[in-house]
């Protein structure tokens, strides 16, 4: 075949390709117009958000409350909990800070769980007498000081699990002969010599505890869950918890967080009076109305199995 012919059969294919493109394209009919379904977009949102709709709905949606009430109650562990390997400790400092304790799951002499967290998650209205309690407003914008200080001793944070709400002022104390380095996720990173002590005062809340980290000793940890409303409580050494004056006469949701567990799911409830009911709470979720002027028990197992 001579070049000229080589030409016109290159020329005579692209030429068709070129009409089978066109065509293919115009006889293809227009594509249906997309609409967004919102019922399905929310649907989807709540279920990959971990936090669901309860944290982010609008707080216009929830009836005003008709008073306050207080809930109290106690976590135990019900079975032999499991043991905890002991923290390596290493670096110069090793003799200064000895042995410390694994504090991932701190467990009473009679099954007392210490430092769980539990905490609103409902979004309620700022600034409204109907949802916050005029005793919770000289606390508002504090500066956190004698027992809340946040502290290190012996290459501990004396504070394992601590809350806090937006504007007050958190006082991040180094009460060690060594220097430490404070390292707050998703916040500052305070390198702490001796005796020093810095602010920090957090602008926005979290969805969930935050770590706090030391740079200088990596086996020293912390939990910080900072909120917007003053409706938190972590559970003392004897596994006990209280949070005064809670919105009442409204359902609200509440959120229960462990650290090796994370949000706790399968418990048994008691109001009290030793009957226990199983539950499920999804993520650590329980819902709640409280009636004005009540104090409610809340009392909870934990199967020592969840924590395996």
């Amino acid at each position: 075949m001579g070049f000229q012919a080589m030409v016109n059969r290159a020329l005579v294919f692209a030429f068709a390709l070129t009409s089978v493109v066109v065509l293919s394209g115009c006889g293809e009919p227009a594509p249906a117009k997309v609409t967004a379904n919102r019922a399905n977009g929310n649907s989807l949102r709540e279920h990959f958000n971990e936090d669901g709709a309860n944290a982010g709905s609008a707080a216009a949606a929830l009836p005003d409350p008709t008073g306050f009430a207080t809930l109290v109650g106690s976590f135990k562990i019900d079975g032999e909990p499991p043991e905890l390997a002991p923290l390596v400790v290493s670096g110069n400092d090793a003799s200064f800070c000895g042995s410390p304790l694994n504090e991932q799951l701190v467990i009473g002499e009679d099954g007392e769980i210490r430092d769980i967290l539990i905490y609103l998650n409902t979004k309620i209205p700022q600034d409204n007498p109907l949802w916050e309690h005029e005793s919770y407003a000289i606390d508002q914008g504090a500066v956190l000081s004698g027992n809340r200080i946040f502290d290190q001793k012996q290459c501990v944070f004396l504070s394992h699990v601590y809350a806090m709400r937006t504007g007050q002022t958190l006082q991040v104390v180094n009460s060690d002969s060594v220097g430490h380095n404070t390292n707050i996720s998703g916040g500052p990173n305070f390198n702490l010599g001796v005796g020093a002590t810095e602010n920090y005062s957090p602008s926005k809340q979290t969805n969930q505890p935050v770590s706090i980290v030391c740079g200088v000793h990596p086996w020293m940890k912390a939990n910080l869950l900072v909120r917007d409303n003053p409706y938190f409580a972590v559970t003392d050494s004897n596994g006990r918890f209280e949070i005064k004056n809670i919105p009442a006469g409204v359902e609200l949701e509440f959120r229960v967080w462990q650290e090796k567990k994370g949000f706790l799911g399968n418990v048994s409830v008691s109001n009290g009076d030793g009957n226990f009911t199983q539950e499920t709470w999804k993520k650590g979720r329980f819902k709640i109305a409280l009636e004005p002027g009540q104090t409610v028990t809340r009392d909870v197992k934990i199967n020592a199995t969840e924590f395996n």
